[in-house]
């Protein structure tokens, strides 16, 4: 197309006969370049001109012949492929179908993939007759990012809350996604009912290989010593500077000689991006009585 080939290219134009030449216009420097150019290029080679002047279309076969090799084995090669889906040349025996199936089975494996992205999974475990007094079952929370399951173990986790044993009520737990220190990656929220009426919450990082504790500095849930929140009502406090959440734990402190009071405990992210007590209050619970 730029002219200085081994063999000039002619068309006509305005019913005269002129060089094929963009004077270096012609490119496949980009993949839209290619297809453009490549494009163009079959079009000419499609055509045919008689002495005449008179335009006429190739064959598929004398076009693709026209437009790439003139070597006999690679154009019978590619009109094997375009007809019959098998390239002939010497040692290679590669069936077009088959590409086609690769390519299917790849494309829904790739599809399934993010389809399932962030998908939630939960599977319980029996430890056995020997944990039964503080809990047998135990819940592996499983979570679908990038191509593999990550996971983490809470519990113990009950049916109900009138059991013997105390855990995690099975049907009150949830999992949610917040950015937690606001760096533009979720972080995971597994929260639940206590069977003595607390609530519980867990916080976690999506870690490479697992689901990552995001540590608690000088704190750890009283009941199972691990970093949790534990508390009668647990709720999310404003903002900090940064973006990051705040929480707040409190309980209520119930006297026979003074004013019940709710204990407050507020939480928050330090420089390292851990949880740490920010400050604690206590406020007294003024009674109202009915006129």
């Amino acid at each position: 197309l730029n002219g200085a080939a081994e063999k000039t290219e002619f068309w006509i134009h305005n019913g005269e006969e002129i060089e094929l030449n963009y004077n270096g216009e012609a490119n496949a420097e980009t993949i839209s370049q290619g297809i453009h150019w490549g494009v163009r290029w079959l079009y000419h080679k499609a055509q045919g001109i008689t002495n005449s002047g008179n335009r006429y279309w190739n064959s598929w076969k004398e076009a693709m012949e026209g437009y790439g090799s003139q070597e006999k084995e690679h154009n019978d090669a590619i009109w094997s492929i375009y007809e019959n889906g098998v390239d002939t040349r010497q040692g290679k025996r590669i069936r077009l179908w088959s590409v086609f199936i690769f390519m299917i089975i790849t494309l829904g494996f790739s599809s399934w993939i993010l389809w399932n992205q962030k998908q939630v999974y939960f599977s319980y475990k029996d430890l056995g007759s020997e944990y039964a007094s503080i809990g047998r079952i135990w819940l592996t929370v499983g979570i679908f990012d990038g191509t593999r399951t990550k996971t983490v173990a809470i519990g113990p986790v009950q049916d109900s809350s009138s059991g013997e044993n105390s855990g995690l009520i099975k049907s009150s737990i949830m999992v949610d996604y917040y950015d937690f220190d606001n760096d533009g990656v979720d972080d995971v929220l597994i929260s639940a009912d206590h069977t003595v009426g607390n609530e519980v919450m867990y916080f976690f990082r999506i870690g490479k290989k697992e689901l990552e504790s995001i540590r608690f500095i000088e704190h750890s849930n009283p009941y199972t010593g691990d970093d949790s929140l534990y508390a009668d009502n647990i709720r999310f406090g404003r903002r900090d500077a940064l973006g990051r959440y705040t929480f707040i734990e409190e309980n209520t402190i119930r006297y026979s000689n003074a004013p019940d009071q709710i204990w407050r405990t507020y939480y928050r992210f330090n420089e390292n991006n851990d949880i740490v007590i920010d400050r604690k209050e206590q406020e007294d619970i003024v009674a109202t009585s009915a006129l």
